[in-house]
């Protein structure tokens, strides 16, 4: 489980700050959402779950150990169990798929046939068993970030942080990519953190939300409260997103935690 308590963080030069004193829970084995228009603070929060971006104040809370207080050794170790998707894919043209997999191997020491190994399993779950010797140049937008998922796993992390994994990607692909995340949160008993300003990835995949506005946490809960609550805004934002209320009710009903869609 996450647990964020009253988190801030400032910029130098800034008029006010990114994040602005947010308290968040995520849950275990979840796919969470958190929602908000550019410079809402989305990225930053995510950023800071592994400390890529260092909060101004405040903790993170993650397995009931406190991040913000680890040694930098400690921390290594930590970011280890938070895989990372990006939305622009961030793989190096210079390696192979299979090399830009086994590059987070490589620098955690794994032996060298364990390393071969669990590429192979990793192209075979992300679907893309024949490319390990393509180069990233020969692969559609798609085939990309399904090399970033791979890559992103290739640790065993326990959590995955997907920073607008799927806002580069046209809408069938998108909904490919969003049907393998769903896939390996539920096969890997991981939990997925997906930052996001589509409401259609939240209604697709999503358990729980959060919304954000200009650094500040508006609203948080499982979709099955949000729903039930007549004057969330986060019900009333996903409801105006193209689906009429009645359809949407049906897909969740108080006491549900799932995204059924």
């Amino acid at each position: 489980m996450i647990k964020i308590e009253k988190l801030t963080k400032s910029y130098p030069g800034a008029s006010s700050p990114a994040l602005n004193n947010v308290s968040l829970t995520i849950p275990q084995g979840e796919i969470f959402g958190i929602l908000g228009r550019s410079g809402a603070g989305k990225s930053t929060l995510l950023r800071s779950l592994n400390l890529l971006e260092r909060p101004s104040s405040g903790h993170i809370w993650i397995d009931g150990q406190d991040i913000t207080a680890l040694a930098p050794g400690q921390l290594r170790r930590q970011r280890q169990q938070m895989g990372m998707i990006f939305q622009h894919f961030n793989l190096l043209h210079s390696r192979t798929v299979a090399e830009n997999i086994q590059l987070s191997l490589d620098i955690a020491g794994i032996p060298a046939a364990r390393r071969r190994l669990r590429v192979v399993q990793l192209l075979e779950r992300v679907g893309l068993a024949d490319k390990a010797n393509a180069w990233p140049s020969q692969l559609s937008g798609g085939q990309k970030q399904r090399v970033g998922i791979a890559r992103a796993l290739a640790a065993e992390p326990r959590y995955l942080l997907c920073d607008e994994a799927t806002s580069a990607l046209d809408p069938e692909t998108t909904l490919a990519i969003l049907d393998l995340l769903v896939e390996l949160q539920q096969d890997l008993a991981i939990t997925v953190v997906v930052i996001t300003h589509d409401m259609a990835v939240v209604k697709r995949v999503c358990h729980g939300a959060a919304l954000l506005d200009k650094g500040e946490l508006i609203e948080s809960g499982s979709l099955a409260n949000i729903m039930a609550n007549p004057r969330s805004s986060l019900r009333q934002l996903l409801i105006e997103d193209g689906e009429t209320e009645r359809i949407f009710m049906q897909k969740y009903s108080v006491g549900q935690t799932k995204c059924v869609a």
